[in-house]
């Protein structure tokens, strides 16, 4: 997950100052239940502190606006508006702060007001120049660097980090620096750089282990979890997730805990436990909901329409990658966009509608081409050789799916590989190339089976079964058909069910007739 430089900060001076305050009625009793995570008693406090200040008038702002951060800082964790409606109090009263204006901007990115984040941390690096703070100017950029990252700006994104780091390293501050490191981990992540992210999330999870810092490591586990994930690692993606979830967990993170659960039921998904990745998407979308966080729902959305979607609830699995669409689309976040695209390409193509599918896929494919990213446009190819398939456009299939193909052997991409070896199967066993379809799937098979991919094993069985009919092996096409049907049944995937056991029930008419 992104990092925010500098996110900890005013909680710290929040605990902080309140513990100056140990002689104050209900001070001890506010700092124990903030260390269980509870900031209610210590919002009392600070909020009778602002509302003594705010009354004295000018000539107190300072402290009122103090006041009014601590209580920002407070909320940040589990409640957004009210941490909004408090950092823009601070700013009123003491426009000077760059911590204001920089919290300000990170809760305006959170609720995905880019063009208000963007301006609030603006505010931040030209307080920065203006004071000769470079410590600032840090901050601010690294900050608006996961602005123009959320809206896919890669390059300009890659420059503030970049200028970020520059500064940081000059200053020694190893905590910025590991966040840098982890950011530009991501992002290289998104490009389908694998192995220069996971290089840098290993350089800033060094750091944030030296310095003991907890949150730091769980973002950094977080971030290989997803490397690992795109991998095809799925075992290590889980263990590094967990590991995250736990740190987010004692920490109290909500938005840190929700992004785990996401994380975790997109690769129950992909093994096919749709009921435990449904379960993993809500819960995380509850948390998302609850924080106003657009982008983290968008991504909920969208994990819970791949679970409708293999289940073969389509209208569904549609709503939601619409929903998914409309929040993506408000935060202007194109990496989104695309996904949501590809995936209403593939609904509509299962429905038969070609024309609607193939506008999709190319829609997703344009923002993936414009981003760079590699694992995308793989996506967007695939989507459009299904659609060319399809059609009996067979030779237009075969390019795309081989485009494709060769794209995820590039970034290792297991998963990714296991579809196109099975895409340019069924082309072959179309053409009547058996032998050549019959490679292929076996070649799909054996990396679904080592990924622990229920849904693509059963295809792949079933592919396999529809081979062996066509050559006449009668039995050989049985055994595959029901070892499909099994594995089909297990995932909880109706429309597949119901389609093996028509050929299953095909085969035995025939023998029948026989």
């Amino acid at each position: 997950m992104q990092e925010y430089q500098d996110q900890n900060k005013a909680l710290t001076e929040a605990v902080q100052a309140l513990a100056k305050k140990q002689d104050a009625p209900g001070v001890k009793e506010a700092l124990a239940a903030l260390a269980e995570g509870q900031t209610e008693a210590a919002k009392a406090i600070f909020a009778k502190t602002f509302e003594a200040k705010a009354a004295e008038g000018a000539a107190v702002n300072r402290d009122a606006a103090e006041a009014a951060r601590h209580l920002g800082a407070l909320a940040f964790l589990d409640n957004t508006e009210e941490a909004l409606r408090w950092y823009r109090r601070a700013v009123e009263f003491d426009p000077a702060n760059a911590d204001g204006w920089n919290r300000l901007g990170l809760l305006y990115h959170r609720k995905a007001q880019l063009d208000q984040a963007e301006q609030a941390l603006r505010k931040v690096v030209a307080l920065g120049e203006a004071n000769g703070d470079r410590e600032v100017i840090a901050m601010g950029t690294g900050n608006l660097g996961l602005i123009y990252q959320t809206r896919g700006e890669l390059d300009r994104a890659e420059e503030m980090h970049k200028k970020s780091l520059a500064i940081n390293e000059e200053l020694g501050r190893q905590e910025a620096m590991a966040i840098q490191y982890g950011n530009l981990g991501l992002i290289y992540k998104t490009r389908g750089e694998l192995d220069r992210a996971e290089e840098m999330l290993k350089k800033a999870l060094a750091i944030n282990e030296e310095l003991g810092r907890q949150e730091g490591i769980a973002n950094q586990y977080a971030g290989l979890g997803l490397v690992y994930q795109t991998r095809g690692e799925l075992d290590r993606a889980e263990e590094m997730h967990k590991k995250s979830l736990a740190i987010n967990e004692k920490l109290h993170r909500q938005e840190g805990i929700a992004n785990q659960y996401g994380s975790l039921g997109n690769i129950y998904q992909t093994r096919g436990e749709l009921d435990r990745a449904e379960e993993m998407h809500k819960k995380a979308l509850a948390i998302d909901e609850k924080l106003g966080r657009q982008e983290g729902m968008a991504g909920e959305y969208a994990g819970l329409g791949l679970v409708y979607q293999t289940r073969g609830e389509l209208d569904r699995a549609e709503e939601m990658y619409k929903k998914a669409l409309a929040s993506d689309e408000k935060l202007g976040r194109q990496e989104g966009m695309a996904g949501h695209y590809g995936n209403l390409g593939l609904i509509y193509r299962t429905r038969g509608e070609l024309n609607r599918a193939e506008e999709m896929h190319k829609k997703a494919l344009a923002i993936e081409e414009k981003l760079g990213r590699q694992e995308g446009m793989a996506s967007g190819y695939a989507g459009l050789g299904l659609v060319y398939q399809t059609r009996g456009e067979l030779d237009r299939a075969e390019g795309m799916h081989k485009k494709a193909l060769a794209i995820e052997e590039k970034l290792g991409r297991q998963e990714g590989m296991a579809r196109q070896h099975a895409n340019l199967g069924n082309i072959y066993q179309t053409r009547g190339e058996l032998d050549r379809a019959e490679e292929m799937h076996k070649k799909a098979l054996a990396i679904d089976e080592k990924l622990g991919r229920q849904e693509g094993t059963a295809s792949n069985y079933g592919n396999l079964g529809l081979l062996y009919r066509t050559r006449g092996e009668l039995d050989r096409a049985e055994e595959m058909y029901r070892k499909s049907l099994a594995l089909f049944k297990a995932v909880g995937a109706a429309p597949q069910v119901k389609q093996v056991q028509a050929w299953l029930d095909s085969l035995n008419e025939s023998r029948a007739e026989r």
